[in-house]
């Protein structure tokens, strides 16, 4: 079995080298003979040309083994990336049929705080961290946190959240119990309908601004 220990070490080489030693052993297998005797190499294959053939042959099997492990590979992560899509595309029309169903049934409240977005605006507004309608609406997926950090105030801690990307492509202002174009009084009516940390923290950032521009 001492040949087959030494076919094992042969095997364990990198495979440029078993590459390399094929191409040889093809070479010389068969080269022309025109060609081996301009070479003179008729005395090396007399020698050892009773090997090439075996190493032509475990060195090309080997070579193929290797290949189609790759291709085999390729294929199998080229057939997992489609089901992952295919998945992830499933996962994604699900999450949006049912932000769709959560935007179709806003409490009132959670209507007067996504307004806010509208009045304001802005993509990203500041709101109480832990307020009740905040949290409903994150776990609606509806918003979510643009920050990890807040600042504290005495009527809570303000943080700052955006629209979730299909959200703010699909929401209107019917949606937020407001009619396609707003009058005056439908404007006024929503001011007063405000949530009231938002007059808190107006007041807050007007302050901030009279302190820095005295």
């Amino acid at each position: 079995m001492e040949w087959f220990s030494k076919l094992i070490e042969w095997l364990k080489l990198p495979a440029r080298i078993i590459a390399f030693i094929a191409l040889m052993s093809c070479a010389f297998l068969f080269l022309p003979s025109k060609i081996i005797e301009t070479l003179k190499l008729q005395d090396f294959i007399d020698l050892y040309g009773k090997y090439f053939g075996v190493v032509f042959i475990v060195a090309s099997s080997y070579l193929l083994f290797i290949f189609l492990g790759f291709v085999f590979s390729k294929v199998k992560s080229m057939f997992i990336n489609l089901k992952n899509n295919k998945n992830a595309k499933e996962n994604s029309k699900i999450k949006k049929q049912q932000i769709q169903s959560a935007l179709c049934d806003l409490t009132q409240s959670e209507k007067c705080l996504l307004r806010e977005f509208y009045l304001q605006g802005k993509d990203v507004i500041k709101v109480i961290y832990a307020n009740e309608d905040v949290i409903s609406l994150i776990n609606k997926e509806i918003i979510y946190y643009a920050s990890e950090c807040g600042e504290r105030y005495i009527f809570g801690t303000v943080v700052n959240v955006r629209l979730n990307d299909y959200v703010k492509k699909s929401l209107s202002l019917p949606l937020l119990g407001l009619p396609a174009e707003p009058t005056k009084s439908d404007l006024e009516r929503c001011a007063k309908e405000r949530p009231t940390f938002i007059w808190q923290i107006q007041s807050i950032e007007e302050l901030k601004s009279s302190m820095l521009n005295s």
